[in-house]
C-alpha cells in the first residue's frame, strides 16, 4: 500500500502529509514539474548508469561462492555487483544483478528501462529463458507421437 493520502481524504496520514509539505518536505523539483505527480524518481540516475557493474570478485559469497562461480561459466558473464548505492547511500539489490541471476542477457531489461519500479517489476514478471526452454521441451515430448 502506498504511503501518500488521496487530496480529498482526511485524518491523520492527511494531517502528516500537509505538515511535510508545509515544511518542503516530501516534495522533489519533479513533483513541481508534472503537477505534484512523481514521474519515476531517478530516471536521469539510471539513464546514465547503463554499463554492468562487475563487482571484480571482490564479494563475500560465503557459502553461494560455488553457485556464482558455476553460473559464470554457464552464462559467459561474471557476476555483477549484487547491490548498488541508491540516492540517498543507502545499500540496496541491484537491477544488473537481477538480471544476470535470471539468465537475461547483460542489457535486456536495464538498457530498455529508466526507472527503478519498471526495472524490477519486469524482472519480478519475467520468465527465465531456461526454465522456459525446458517446460516447451517437455511440452513437445509429451505431446510428440
Amino acid at each position: 500500500m502506498r504511503d501518500t493520502a488521496h487530496p480529498n481524504s482526511s485524518g491523520p496520514q492527511r494531517d502528516r502529509q500537509e505538515e511535510d509539505a508545509s515544511r518542503g518536505e516530501g516534495r522533489t523539483p519533479a513533483d513541481s514539474e508534472h503537477g505534484g505527480r512523481r514521474q519515476g524518481g531517478h530516471a536521469e540516475q539510471w539513464a546514465s548508469e547503463r554499463q554492468e557493474p562487475s563487482c571484480n570478485g571482490k564479494v563475500d559469497w560465503r557459502q553461494y561462492e560455488p553457485a556464482i562461480r558455476r553460473w559464470e561459466r554457464i552464462t559467459g558473464r561474471q557476476a555483477p555487483n549484487p547491490t548498488e548505492v541508491g540516492p540517498k547511500g543507502n545499500v540496496r539489490l541491484s537491477a544488473h544483478f537481477v538480471e544476470w541471476m535470471m539468465g537475461l542477457p547483460g542489457g535486456w531489461v536495464t538498457d530498455v528501462l529508466t526507472t527503478r519500479k519498471d526495472l524490477f517489476r519486469t524482472l519480478g514478471d519475467g520468465v527465465l529463458p531456461q526454465q522456459a526452454a525446458l517446460a516447451i521441451g517437455g511440452l513437445i515430448d509429451e505431446l510428440s507421437p
